[in-house]
Order: structure tokens, then C-alpha cells, then sequence
């Protein structure tokens, strides 16, 4: 959705009825061609998820020709039933295997389709929201460091990130689920500090923190990495 008018409750409601991203005028070209490469990505990998469903409804109907053609086998081979009672016996147990591995195959899918639907949402609820909320309680123009933030957390919508956060106990505060969003963009403790008018000081102590909360106090772990891959 591209707008001149843009508000957060508007924002906020585009992405809940399932617009992929919300911009406003003007928009750079740089900026409009990054959002659109994001949305092609996320649209092929639709489609491959597609794709696979497609594939899963043609097993169904390939063992429905199956239970088909057995009926017929049945009907052929009347005349002999020991031969007919063997084939049926191999067959039943080539279909129960065939329906046991349909089944895991769905129930993994739809394992899968929630899996997304919470990353998504944590992300929107932990990440994504504050940023835009920020945005517009302090009627900032987005900089470099906010711009790159907001590409990289709807890059990464569907990522784990939000969710393996909000796990962690004791609870990371939404001001320190902020911080690990920026130094897992790469930002360092200076543009954390400009970007959410703080000290420099204040940075420390809250990735001081952040490092107890995640029990990697006295390791020799870099912070940015670990939450790259938490």
C-alpha cells in the first residue's frame, strides 16, 4: 500500500488485511524496488508451498485411481481367490503406508502454515509495530539506520526472531526487544543511541542486560551473531 496520507492506525490495519508493506510518499526508488523484491520473494516462496499442496492433492487422487482400480482387480479375479486375497492383502498395506506418509506430510504442512502465522506475528507485534509507532510518535523523517531497519524486518518477517525472543526468561522488555532488532541489523552502539535518543551509556547497560537475560554473561560471544542465530 502506497499512500500520501499515511497514519499508524491505517499502517497498522493495512498489514493485519494482509498488505505485504506500507509506504509512504514520497518513496525513494530505491527504497520502492527493495520493498517489491521482498514481495516477490515472499510470492514465490507462496508459490512453492503452492506447489507442494498441488502435489499432496495429486498423491490423493493417484490412491484414489488406486482404490479404484482395486475394485476392479476384485472383479477380475473371482475366479481365483488365493491370488485375489494376496494381491488385496499387498495392496491394503501399501495404502495404509501411503496414507500413513499423506498424513504426516499434511500434518507437517499445517505444522508449518502456524509456524509461519506466529513468527509473523511476533515479528509485526515485536518488531515491525514499535518501529512505525516510533516513526510516528516523534514525526521523525526515516534515516538510513531506520529505513534500514524497517527492510530488514520485512525481509525477515517470517524468521523465528520474535518468537525465540519473547521465550526467554526472565522476559526481554520491548525496549530491549527494540535493542536486539538494532544490533542484529548491525547498528552500533552510537546509532542505537541516536536512533532511540538515549545515551551511549544507557545502550551499554541495556546490552548488558540483554547478554544476563540470554546467559551469556562472561562468554566470549558476539552479540550481534548470537541473535542472528538465537
Amino acid at each position: 500500500m502506497i499512500t500520501g496520507h499515511g497514519e499508524l492506525s491505517s499502517a497498522i490495519d493495512s498489514l493485519r488485511l494482509g498488505a505485504f508493506d506500507y509506504i509512504e510518499k514520497p518513496c525513494g526508488r530505491k527504497e520502492f524496488i527493495s520493498k517489491v523484491n521482498s514481495a516477490l520473494q515472499q510470492h514465490r516462496e507462496k508459490m512453492d508451498l503452492d506447489n507442494k499442496i498441488k502435489d499432496i492433492e495429486d498423491e490423493v487422487k493417484n490412491l484414489e485411481v488406486e482404490n479404484w482400480a482395486k475394485d476392479k482387480i476384485v472383479k477380475l479375479l473371482e475366479n481365483n481367490q488365493s491370488v485375489l486375497e494376496t494381491n488385496l492383502e499387498e495392496k491394503n498395506k501399501e495404502l495404509q503406508r501411503k496414507n500413513i506418509a499423506l498424513a504426516e506430510i499434511l500434518n507437517q504442512l499445517e505444522k508449518e502454515k502456524e509456524k509461519i502465522k506466529l513468527n509473523i506475528q511476533a515479528n509485526v507485534d515485536h518488531i515491525i509495530l514499535p518501529l512505525l509507532t516510533k516513526i510516528k510518535s516523534q514525526n521523525l523523517i526515516i534515516d538510513e539506520n531506520y529505513l534500514k531497519l524497517l527492510e530488514e524486518a520485512f525481509s525477515n518477517l517470517a524468521s523465528e526472531f520474535g518468537v525465540e525472543l519473547s521465550r526467554i526468561e526472565p522476559k526481554l522488555s520491548q525496549k530491549e526487544m527494540e535493542i536486539c532488532h538494532m544490533i542484529r541489523s548491525g547498528l552500533s552502539t552510537k546509532d542505537i543511541a541516536t536512533g532511540l535518543n538515549i545515551s551511549d551509556r544507557t545502550v551499554e547497560t541495556h546490552r548488558t542486560n540483554i547478554r544476563k537475560k540470554l546467559k551469556l554473561s562472561n562468554k566470549n560471544v558476539n552479540l550481534s551473531n548470537f541473535l542472528k542465530n538465537p
